[in-house]
């Protein structure tokens, strides 16, 4: 007869092990490094041109270097051209909806996460997946409407998207010339399941979660669909519920590095190498241990987004908003991951699929 507190001992050590295994990573240091010079170079120039909001617009775009993973240079570079697309799409759809529908924006933000996912498992593409889409979106949707600056924001996003673009294919030719890629074991064909039920849930999960911001009246509701979309799209209900505790106690560790860069704002060139830093060090961390780079995604989404606002809020009441709404979006992919991955509901989709 087992003991219950062994169990639990047991169940304590798993759960540990769990939350606490560090990845190898497989990528050379020159991308982490590439990655924070792109982000930082948009914020650079706007300085020196004296239009900071506009370079914080266009080191959004350059979040799409993220996804630049191990393949054929063809590959790489039909990748980043259709995140560019994808991202631009997004951030102008987002801010459509702000000044024709604003009641409409949980509608929007569940589209774009619907698409976004179904386009990153088409195309093979592992985290971040559909994360920057729905960010594009969201702050879409919650900068000013301005129809007469809507031209300009979306052309500004997309010349970032164009600058990771360049600064992607050279870091792709010079790292393919050392570093010859080795196509991998094929991957499992794509389903209904993946590409369709899975989608669903996800973009379902992050239009709820800011209805269910948006509801409460939280600060900065935008931040509960990105918080939703980081744990829900995790492949398994154990990496879900990791996930979930990766990003609650990585940005409750966040905020503390936030408030001290609060305390002490930064403008212009410094603001611009300590995005690019953070951009660095997150990639570095990402595929090692999720948790502790959520440590530094913390205040990198808080300056990045401060740095497009023409006039911030309090500190105090940025980081209370940021907290409430990693708390409310991971509560919901939470919810939405149980039910997700439910065996049961899995077979009959599949049934369903057949």
């Amino acid at each position: 007869m087992s003991n219950p507190a062994d169990n639990a001992r047991a169940f304590l050590a798993d759960q540990w092990a769990e939350l606490s295994h560090v990845q190898p990573s497989p990528r050379p240091w020159q991308m982490p490094f590439t990655a924070g010079v792109t982000t930082a170079l948009p914020l650079l120039i706007g300085w020196w041109l004296g239009h900071e909001a506009e370079g914080g617009a266009a080191a959004l775009g350059t979040m799409i270097f993220a996804y630049l993973t191990p393949s054929d240079l063809t590959r790489r570079l039909t990748t980043l051209m259709a995140c560019a697309f994808g991202i631009t799409f997004a951030f102008a759809l987002g801010q459509l909806a702000a000044i024709l529908a604003p009641a409409l924006a949980p509608l929007t933000i569940t589209l774009v996460a619907i698409a976004a996912t179904v386009m990153c498992r088409y195309l093979r593409q592992g985290p971040p997946a559909g994360l920057f889409f729905v960010m594009a979106c969201a702050i879409g949707l919650f900068i000013t409407p301005d129809p007469s600056h809507f031209a300009q924001r979306t052309g500004i996003l997309f010349l970032g998207t164009a600058l990771a673009f360049v600064t992607g294919t050279l870091y792709s030719l010079f790292i393919l010339w050392h570093r010859p890629f080795t196509p991998d074991r094929p991957q499992a064909p794509l389903n209904r399941l993946t590409l369709g039920f899975e989608p669903v849930m996800i973009g379902v999960a992050c239009g709820l979660s800011l209805w269910l911001a948006l509801f409460l009246g939280l600060e900065k509701p935008f931040w509960a669909p990105i918080s939703c979309l980081t744990v829900v799209q995790a492949i398994s209900l154990r990496k879900v519920w990791t996930r979930h505790m990766h990003r609650v106690i990585g940005t409750v560790v966040g905020l503390g590095l936030a408030s001290f860069m609060l305390a002490h704002p930064l403008h212009g060139w410094p603001l611009a190498l300590l995005i690019g830093g953070l951009t660095c060090v997150v990639e570095m961390l990402i595929v090692r241990h999720f948790g502790t780079a959520v440590i530094f995604i913390t205040p990198l989404a808080i300056a990045l987004s401060e740095a497009q606002a023409k006039a911030g809020i309090a500190p105090d009441m940025l980081i209370k908003a940021r907290l409430w709404d990693t708390v409310v979006g991971c509560g919901v992919a939470l919810v939405f991951g149980v039910a997700m991955h439910h065996p049961a509901l899995r077979r009959r989709m599949m049934r369903k699929a057949d």
